[in-house]
């Protein structure tokens, strides 16, 4: 079997891992503003069907104005993010191949290109961060991997499915013609998302920092094997 290592070189993880935590931290902030936004919203609602009065849907109206302002620059953030991120779980899994961790299940390519497959990324898409945080946890490319725990990742990535499943119930619940009550129903599920995106970025920073100095600590342990086999041989 050809060595992995061979196939990829090994470059710092670190300065890409700082910049992914950074932008996930921004993330976590545009969701609390998308989330003080909804809930603004939800209150403002109440208010105009209780009151029925011109200013509360003035108000309302205004609220809405700031909603488009503050959609733009989150979806900036999220997609700068997203492309981070992959370039962090490439580099990652072709560190862990550089350094010798044997049956991998995924190269560095299909590390990142699982994620752009529908269906299929439900699936593929988690077992390649499992991977990557078996390979950090266990942190030599002899030890054993498969007794260690996925907890962090499945609940990272429910947390991540069950938001997108709250936006996509509350952007149906705007669609349709059942007035002020509909409105409230969407809102209530927009905020659960963000509740959940919130739980998710810090995770996924926890994640992150978590597979970087698990990777980078196999790198210094080799490092210095590799050291001390030279002394050996002079």
């Amino acid at each position: 079997m050809k060595d992995p290592r061979q196939a990829h070189s090994y470059k710092g993880l670190h300065p890409l891992a700082k910049a992914v935590t950074i932008l996930l931290a921004l993330g976590i902030v545009a969701a609390a503003v998308d989330l003080g936004h909804n809930v603004h919203l939800l209150v403002l609602l109440d208010a105009v069907i209780e009151e029925r009065s011109r200013e509360a849907v003035l108000d309302m109206a205004a609220a809405f104005e700031l909603g488009d302002r503050i959609l733009f620059p989150t979806l900036g953030i999220v997609a700068v993010t997203a492309i981070a991120f992959l370039g962090w779980v490439y580099r990652a899994n072709a560190n862990a191949h550089a350094l010798g961790f044997a049956d991998l299940k995924f190269p560095p390519g299909w590390a990142v290109g699982w994620w752009f497959v529908p269906i299929a990324n439900l699936i593929q898409a988690p077992r390649v961060m499992l991977e990557l945080y078996r390979v950090a946890l266990a942190g030599d490319p002899a030890a054993r991997r498969a007794h260690i725990g996925s907890a962090p990742v499945i609940v990272w990535w429910l947390l991540i499915l069950f938001a997108n499943g709250a936006d996509r119930y509350g952007a149906g619940r705007i669609g349709g013609e059942e007035g002020f009550e509909q409105f409230r129903q969407a809102l209530i599920a927009y905020i659960a998302g963000d509740v959940m995106f919130l739980a998710a970025g810090a995770l996924a920073i926890w994640l992150v920092r978590r597979i970087t100095a698990g990777i980078e600590s196999a790198k210094a342990a080799a490092d210095q094997a590799e050291r001390e086999a030279a002394r050996g041989r002079a």
